[in-house]
């Protein structure tokens, strides 16, 4: 009964991040900040080994959700590896309780007051800057 099968997972899910995991690490924002600040300062270590120049914008590039989409990303390729492992599909359910909770968090309404608003230009839309791009310089 897939129906069976569907429910059980996502029930396991619901009662580890509901329960469990969540009496041990905490709210899944909070936890997933700490994370993202390690990630952020890793990469900014990493980047400047490298030689490239570190902007104060990218010091704090990974947010909460965007690190719970990366352990998403993880267990995406262990299931890749290993598909009837079953703790990872678990596990791929909890990781997406828990983005979309963090996405909620108390970011949510400062990531809303950055957005731009609706109808005006994107600054990192490529197609628009091709567009104004080629609205000042010609088609060529």
């Amino acid at each position: 009964m897939p129906a069976d099968r569907r429910r059980e997972v996502l029930d396991e899910a619901s009662s580890l991040v509901n329960g469990d995991r969540n009496d041990t690490y905490g709210d899944p924002y909070d936890d997933y900040m700490k994370v993202s600040k390690m990630w952020n300062a890793y990469l900014e270590g990493l980047m400047k080994r490298r030689g490239i120049s570190v902007s104060p914008a990218l010091t704090d590039l990974i947010e909460p959700h965007d690190a719970i989409a990366m352990m998403v990303l993880l267990k995406t390729a262990r299931i890749a590896n290993a598909p009837g492992h079953r703790d990872n599909w678990v596990d791929l359910a909890g990781y997406a309780a828990c983005g979309w909770d963090a996405y909620g968090g108390p970011a949510a309404q400062s990531r809303a007051a950055a957005e731009p608003p609706s109808g005006s230009r994107n600054p990192y839309d490529i197609r628009e800057a091709v567009a104004a791009w080629r609205k000042e310089n010609g088609p060529g």
